[in-house]
């Protein structure tokens, strides 16, 4: 069976999944969609052979996440219909249609107007070091503000992806929400803070922020969450800058610090710091950008007081084992946002120790619903929970619209049978 790690573009996040068991299906579909290395034709193969092979209960594993509520197996179908529709639509040409080979590259971003999708393809050369792939563009030479096909290549010039500008639906979050590469997908990698890692011509050194909580960071919404944070240094300005690196893309690997180039030396230096253990990132940023008054600022107040910890904005938990029968642990919301769908969030792990970051959305209905994977958690579990969300969905639901107070869902709940932990912070 074909397996996702051959459709990621980095050496780095290739070899450590090797040493791992097989991700969930959702996720590696997710990762199939979004390659850049392979062709979209392989891509919807590969996709295909999952399907088949996969019962739609299987999509539910896992850490994943999308702007919408379709079910996966929904999301997979459609992208695997759309694409095959744009396949055969890019290569369709037609009175009034025309290709455009566009390129940044380009003194006004296009070269030249083809009436084939072949003859464009055919006119871009081998592409120099630091050039990115051209896309193709298929419109009519009689409306530019009519939807438009876009065909992205790979370095190769293979067609990885096909997007759809302009027209009626431009911009429509409906449609983006729920595409298949614009999910998030929880992928382990082996980085730590303080190591340097490549992308092309580009060097980063990661901070402390790329540590795994617990073996997986899985607070991620879609597809721009699939980042780690770390600096780049520009040594012609002598500044530093805090960077999102998509590490699943444009070949990212470990360097080590002998390895760097001479222009990139200074990270040498902030990895020796970092791996020392003190965060300099947010200092470094600010100081050699000259924005001292936050830095000044920042540090007043960290001194003003010693108050207490304020719990009124985070979410209060109700651990697992304080909650007989309760199979995983839960958080409800103390600040709630009107006009967001009402939901809490359950950990996905089973674990009884808490751990927020591996969590899911879960809505507050009488039908309710997981909006994202269900992790470790058994189906028996997965019913459980629903169960108890339907048994008290009326004190969930006032506690959310701030009908009740917290105290006096609390004692609904033990009336109930499952009583919250008290917020104590420590989570």
């Amino acid at each position: 069976m074909t397996s996702c790690i051959d459709f990621i573009d980095s050496p780095s996040i290739r070899d450590h999944l090797q040493t791992l068991p097989p991700l969930p299906p959702a996720q590696q579909c997710i990762l199939i969609a979004q390659s850049e290395c392979r062709s979209l034709k392989d891509k919807l193969a590969a996709l295909r052979e999952i399907r088949a092979s996969t019962p739609p209960e299987e999509f539910s594993r896992g850490c994943w996440k999308y702007q919408c509520n379709d079910s996966f197996p929904i999301i997979l179908d459609r992208y695997i219909r759309v694409r095959e529709e744009r396949l055969a639509l890019l290569e369709k040409a037609g009175p009034g249609v025309v290709y455009v080979v566009e390129s940044s590259y380009c003194g006004n971003g296009y070269r030249g107007l083809y009436s084939t999708f072949d003859l464009a393809l055919a006119s871009i050369k081998p592409l120099y070091d630091d050039e990115s792939p051209p896309s193709i563009r298929r419109r009519r030479i009689d409306d530019e503000n009519d939807e438009s096909l876009v065909a992205e290549l790979s370095r190769e010039r293979e067609l990885v992806e096909i997007d759809v500008e302009g027209g009626p639906n431009a911009g429509s979050m409906r449609i983006w929400g729920g595409d298949l590469p614009s999910g998030y997908a929880y992928v382990p990698h082996p980085f730590r803070r303080g190591d340097i890692i490549r992308q092309g011509d580009s060097y980063y050194v990661l901070d402390e922020s790329v540590e795994e909580n617990d073996g997986r960071f899985s607070w991620g919404t879609d597809d721009s969450d699939m980042v780690l944070y770390g600096m780049s240094w520009d040594r012609s300005s002598g500044t530093f800058a805090h960077e999102h690196i998509f590490y699943t893309h444009g070949g990212t690997e470990l360097v080590a610090p002998a390895d760097l180039p001479e222009g990139e030396r200074m990270l040498a230096a902030v990895s020796e710091v970092m791996r020392d253990g003190h965060a300099l990132v947010e200092f470094l940023q600010c100081f050699t950008c000259g924005d001292r008054e936050t830095l000044e600022r920042d540090a007043v107040k960290g001194n003003e007081s010693d108050k207490p910890f304020q719990m009124s904005s985070c979410p209060i938990p109700i651990l697992r084992f304080d909650s007989p029968g309760l199979p995983a642990n839960v958080w409800l919301y103390t600040r709630k946002y009107f006009g967001v769908q009402t939901y809490f969030r359950v950990q996905r792990d089973g674990a009884a120790e808490p751990h927020y970051w591996d969590t899911v959305e879960v809505t507050l209905e009488a039908e309710p619903r997981f909006l994202g994977g269900t992790g470790d958690l058994a189906p028996e579990d997965v019913q459980t929970i629903r169960d108890f969300i339907v048994r008290n969905l009326d004190p969930l639901l006032a506690y959310w619209n701030d009908e009740m107070t917290f105290d006096a869902l609390r004692a609904k709940l033990r009336s109930s049978g499952v009583a919250p932990a008290e917020a104590s912070g420590s989570f």
